[in-house]
């Protein structure tokens, strides 16, 4: 078998603070996304990254979401990003400059999310996986 060969490598404090931690990271189009949980205020932000610099690109706060199960997040079209929060259930639409265009809260408990097409989502909620049109939620 071929061994891995290490391209880059970033380590804390390039990555996140020291208390900090990385709970999700898709790539999609050259970027990064990433999710990362806060120990000091008991939040998580959604961070914007480039893959070759890994410098960040725009951060934004989401408030209540921190929990034992990790948020999640998910790339969509035109650039845009999805973020689930487990607990106190809601599903974060942001665009594609890092701003909070809707939160739903009517959603059930999303444990990890992911696009089908240009307008489904597959949502698993820890008991079945269920299929959300796009245009409900955003």
């Amino acid at each position: 078998m071929p061994s891995i060969v290490l391209l880059k490598e970033w380590k804390s404090p390039v990555t996140c603070a020291h208390n900090e931690w990385i709970e999700d990271l898709k790539f999609h189009n050259d970027f990064l996304g990433l999710v990362i949980g806060r120990c000091k205020n008991n939040a998580v932000c959604f961070e914007l990254r480039s893959t070759v610099t890994l410098n960040c690109l725009w951060s934004i706060q989401l408030e209540e979401v921190c929990s034992m199960y990790a948020t999640r997040c998910c790339p969509m079209l035109n650039h845009q990003w999805i973020v689930v929060a487990f607990r106190n259930p809601r599903i974060f639409h942001i665009s594609s400059g890092g701003k909070l265009i809707s939160a739903d809260k009517k959603c059930r408990s999303p444990s990890n999310i992911c696009q089908i097409g240009s307008n489904l989502l597959a949502i698993w909620d820890q008991k079945c996986i269920y299929l959300q049109n796009l245009c409900c939620i955003i």
